[in-house]
């Protein structure tokens, strides 16, 4: 972790704008999230939804983040809450927009249009809104 937080810092130092992040964490979404994009190729040919990705979620974060969760609540039949607890990259902007890009991509390549926003954020704790159509 200390040197995740090196990084992170230095990467928040840039002063890189939202867009740039979003777009950056879209570009690290098919290998950051593994064992995602098997169950993003069999969702496609099954005509599955984001939720298909989201139930796993937790599973694969688990196995990236050991002592951090993240929890998936939903909100309506298309729209989610995705919480992320005890992990303190969050005190970081450049990880948290990074991963509302990522979160943002792997949902695009299930639905047509989708929305993921930040709602609120500790040192340790961030939460995002995902929406999609």
């Amino acid at each position: 972790m200390p040197v995740a937080h090196a990084h992170y810092a230095a990467c928040d130092a840039l002063k890189l704008s939202v867009d740039v992040m979003l777009e950056l964490g879209a570009q690290v979404a098919p290998t950051a999230a593994s064992g995602v994009q098997v169950i993003l190729h069999a969702a496609r040919t099954t005509g599955a939804t984001p939720w298909t990705v989201m139930t796993r979620a937790p599973t694969y974060w688990g196995r990236m983040y050991e002592g951090s969760a993240l929890i998936v609540t939903e909100r309506g039949p298309k729209e989610a809450l995705i919480a992320v607890h005890g992990n303190t990259l969050a005190r970081y902007a450049y990880w948290r927009i990074g991963f509302r890009g990522i979160i943002a991509s792997l949902a695009r390549s299930l639905a047509v249009s989708v929305v993921a926003r930040e709602v609120s954020r500790t040192s340790d704790t961030v939460s995002y809104a995902l929406s999609w159509v």
